[in-house]
């Protein structure tokens, strides 16, 4: 079995994401019309369209966010967060910046308690590889 570069493995999956989000823009094929019958009932309400600005309907929510802040800070990310409070109405945005992403997390993802999102940057980032090591991890 060939060994997979880590460049090889950030471009396959790279093409594989650009697939999925291409193929997923591409318009169904049009519904032929069903021919009335005598029994059918009254058609229901066509479903309201979904929010653009929430694709996957969250509700009222509060969102825990666990960010590595290195040398470009993290001001970014709680601008997201402000967007998302504002966009999605009942949500709350918590963002945590973080140095040592490993040490603060590994409690929490033992404990069974994992944050909603993180970003696993820096020199100290959460390592798969320690918690898998009989996985095929590419290198």
């Amino acid at each position: 079995m060939k060994s997979v570069t880590r460049r090889e493995f950030l471009k396959a999956t790279a093409f594989v994401g650009g697939a999925a989000a291409l193929a997923a823009c591409q318009p169904g094929a049009p519904a032929a019309p069903a021919a009335p019958t005598a029994t059918a009932a009254p058609a229901a309400a066509p479903a309201a369209a979904a929010n653009p600005l929430n694709p996957f309907n969250l509700g009222a929510a509060e969102v825990d966010g666990q960010f590595f802040s290195g040398g470009y800070g993290h001001e970014y990310i709680k601008y997201a967060g402000s967007l998302m409070e504002k966009n999605i109405p009942g949500v709350k945005v918590n963002v945590v910046p973080l140095q040592r992403v490993n040490d603060v997390l590994r409690p929490r993802f033992v404990g069974g308690n994992p944050p909603d999102v993180i970003d696993n940057s820096g020199a100290v980032r959460w390592t798969w590889r320690r918690w898998w090591p009989t996985a095929n991890w590419p290198t």
